[in-house]
């Protein structure tokens, strides 16, 4: 057997071990997604952590599939932690359900938010999928655990503008001025615990 033939067999073998054939990885911005039959994760642009949407609640296999169960894994401590459940259940109209946000910017620039969308849904078994949402939020979900945060900033379908370009984590909401026309404000991801005065 010719030198050249056993590289191109080991090449071969080594790649049917390393790529499992029911899942894909696609490049979304800086980090990396991984998408299989039955969860899609994503990895932090800083490398630090890996958030994980299992539990289907829609059929097929697309970047869009919604999904019940989302969990955090630190890689520095080997943690994983989980973080929000889904309301409701498929087969019960409506049902809460989660997806990955559809944009080149679902991670804040430190690698600590990720965008995500929340969506209300209900069955319907003419479409794609088998499931049709009628309402969409977008929501931000913090990575560290130590983060003291109220809860989540939640925006409208149309309110995400993007991180703020030079800040770590600070995003534009999209705003409708007076006048009826668009504008932009700053907002954190994190809404804060009010500190409560002291009385005297």
């Amino acid at each position: 057997m010719s030198k050249s033939l056993m590289i191109l067999i080991t090449l071969l073998l080594f790649l049917t071990l390393t790529f499992k054939p029911n899942s894909q990885i696609v490049e979304l911005n800086y980090a990396r997604l991984t998408q299989a039959n039955d969860y899609v994760q994503l990895k932090s642009p800083n490398g630090r952590f890996l958030v994980r949407f299992s539990q289907a609640r829609s059929d097929g296999d697309n970047v869009g599939k919604l999904w019940g169960k989302i969990t955090i894994q630190d890689l520095t401590k080997g943690e994983e932690r989980w973080v929000l459940s889904a309301e409701g259940s498929r087969g019960d109209d409506p049902f809460q359900a989660f997806s990955i946000y559809d944009d080149t910017e679902a991670w804040s620039p430190d690698g600590l938010y990720l965008a995500y969308w929340d969506d209300a849904c209900i069955n319907e078994s003419a479409v794609e999928g088998g499931v049709v949402c009628h309402s969409h939020s977008i929501r931000f979900l913090a990575m560290d655990a130590t983060q003291v945060c109220a809860k989540e900033l939640i925006l409208d379908r149309y309110g995400f503008g993007g991180w703020v370009k030079g800040r770590a984590h600070t995003l534009w909401e999209v705003v409708t001025k007076d006048d009826g026309s668009n504008g932009s404000v700053k907002r954190n991801p994190c809404v804060k615990v009010s500190k409560s005065r002291k009385k005297k």
